[in-house]
């Protein structure tokens, strides 16, 4: 037993949230097990995927010691407590593919994801870009990612992140690589959706096989013939908000005339 393993079962669930960390790898490893975190491991030992799930709760120097983890490709991190200046431990990952963010409350900017090297990135329900954010009357938050040289699958949801025309262009113009794209199109409360056809059609310029849309209530027949000229598009995929303007029946209906364009892509489509 080591020293870590030692410290966390004899001062029990109050050092799990509390007690420093030893800056090595396989004590790191050790400390985020003992919490209930699922880590995965290779043949030489080394930490490859960890799932931090947030309870109980990471100091911000115990979430930074991730850092030490240098053979990681695969990393989410739910409920951090990191604000803008505290997520420098990320560039120490060289290797790292994915990354998924749930749940972030103490962060307003996406520039601090800009120059790593993932190919999938997903940031999800972390309404602090919105409450950090609210004097905005358009939030603008997706203009600060702009530098992900290897994203090919990029989440964006629950947060939210693209109510604008603006937005969307941003994104077409930022990640020409991503094939896959995963966008809400809610504004700061609940205000009416900026996109338009004109943002829609953007979308066209982007190798997309698979788009999702969160809060899809807007989106008109005319909307949806805009997303059915995607070329490379194979799945679409929608949600919208029980209670909405728009009915379900009436929703189903305009997906059928989008199957009738497009009858080869696969469509999903959720009330919730």
């Amino acid at each position: 037993m080591n020293l870590v393993s030692f410290l966390l079962i004899s001062t029990g669930f109050v050092c799990l949230s509390e007690c420093p960390l030893l800056a090595d790898e396989a004590n790191v490893i050790e400390f985020f097990k003992a919490r209930g975190d699922s880590v995965d491991v290779d043949d030489q030992g080394h930490a490859v995927r960890l799932m931090a799930r947030g309870t109980p709760p990471l100091s911000v120097e115990q979430l930074q010691q991730i850092g030490e983890l240098t053979h990681l490709t695969n990393v989410g991190i739910n409920m951090s407590p990191a604000n803008d200046s505290q997520w420098g431990f990320l560039a120490k990952l060289p290797k790292l593919k994915q990354l998924k963010i749930w749940h972030g409350h103490h962060f307003k900017s996406l520039d601090i994801f800009n120059g790593l090297p993932v190919e999938e990135l997903t940031i999800g329900g972390c309404m602090g870009l919105s409450r950090l954010n609210q004097s905005d009357k358009v939030q603008n938050v997706i203009m600060t990612l702009d530098k992900l040289p290897n994203v090919k699958k990029l989440v964006l949801y629950h947060s939210p992140l693209a109510p604008d025309d603006a937005h969307l262009e941003h994104i077409v113009k930022s990640f020409l690589g991503v094939t896959q794209l995963r966008v809400d199109f809610i504004a700061p409360g609940r205000a009416p959706s900026r996109i338009t056809v004109k943002g829609l059609r953007s979308l066209s310029r982007l190798p997309l096989t698979h788009l999702t849309i969160e809060n899809a209530d807007t989106l008109s027949g005319e909307d949806l013939a805009v997303l059915a000229s995607i070329k490379t598009l194979k799945h679409l995929e929608v949600f919208t908000a029980k209670g909405s303007k728009t009915s379900e029946d009436k929703y189903r209906a305009l997906l059928m005339q989008f199957e009738k364009l497009r009858p080869e892509i696969k469509v999903s489509y959720v009330n919730r």
